[in-house]
């Protein structure tokens, strides 16, 4: 289903929504489009191609929001969404009040991120790429026994959300990424594993001499490592691995879990946590990223 099909199927959603005794109500609709291409053992492994899509609706009625989602778009959807949804709300008993929102300034949202070098990707440019690449990973190294992952993929698709007061937001995004993971054997017998990936939007950006120099460096600069006693230790952390150690902590940043008082930092705001040298923001249009998210979830 097209995104105007989308677009008509909602506004009816919601238009019905607030007859059927809503106060409010909101419907969302996305569609990921994709493909994947695996390989291995110099041949394609394995290649799906898929395209999944459905709409959600909630609905506030009594203090209380009610959920439900299809992947059918008729009629008969429409009255089942609205008689499962007030079922919810008539059985819940939720003491966080949910709520619909809309910007007055902003209820009309429109931004697209597809990219013409989107249509480069397929099945042929994909598998051989990934051949290409296996054989050039094997050949890094005599230690490299075998690539054990190698994965190219892309996906594309829409997201919209319309509300009862008022809000139509749309975006689009594309991309690509391709990983790839292997083992090697260290001089005492010990087996190393290492991987790389790599993510953008035109596949004829990708540098893959650049990519193997970083995959040979994590897997190869394992070897002869030992293990260090427990102590206190300054480190350098790749940023990789800074990210890995940011997101133990970066649910305690969510606007529900803050609310709720769960957070680690509860009580905290507008007080100094870290170090002088370390600055973390959020930055959601940021202007080198390959996504850029202009609204979340609820609009």
């Amino acid at each position: 289903m097209d995104i105007k099909k989308a677009e008509e199927f909602m506004t009816k959603l919601i238009e019905e929504g607030t007859k059927y005794g809503f106060e409010d109500c909101e419907a969302s609709y996305a569609d990921d489009i994709s493909m994947s291409v695996d390989i291995l053992n110099g041949e394609v492994s394995s290649y799906e191609q898929s395209s999944d899509q459905g709409v959600s609706f909630r609905g506030f009625k009594n203090g209380q929001m009610g959920y439900c989602s299809t992947t059918r778009f008729d009629d008969d959807a429409v009255k089942f969404m609205l008689e499962s949804a007030m079922e919810n709300c008539e059985v819940l008993n939720d003491d966080d009040r949910e709520f619909i929102y809309c910007d007055e300034n902003n209820k009309n949202l429109h931004f697209s991120q597809l990219t013409e070098a989107y249509e480069k990707n397929t099945y042929s440019r994909f598998a051989e790429l990934g051949l290409k690449l296996e054989k050039a990973i094997l050949a890094l190294d005599s230690r490299i026994n075998a690539v054990d992952y190698l994965s190219i993929s892309c996906s594309r698709g829409p997201a919209l959300i319309i509300n009862s007061k008022g809000l139509h937001s749309y975006r689009d995004t594309d991309g690509m990424s391709i990983f790839a993971g292997c083992h090697a054997t260290d001089a005492d017998g010990s087996v190393k594993s290492g991987a790389h990936y790599w993510v953008g939007n035109d596949i004829d950006k990708f540098d893959m001499d650049k990519f193997l120099a970083k995959l040979s460096e994590n897997i190869l600069g394992k070897m002869g490592a030992k293990s260090c006693k427990s102590g206190n230790y300054k480190v350098i952390m790749e940023n990789e691995a800074f990210m890995q150690f940011m997101s133990a902590f970066l649910g305690n940043t969510f606007a529900t879990v803050m609310q709720k008082g769960l957070s680690l930092l509860d009580g905290k705001e507008g007080t100094k946590i870290a170090s002088d040298c370390f600055t973390l923001k959020e930055v959601p249009m940021y202007e080198d990223a390959l996504s850029k998210y202009p609204f979340d979830d609820e609009g």
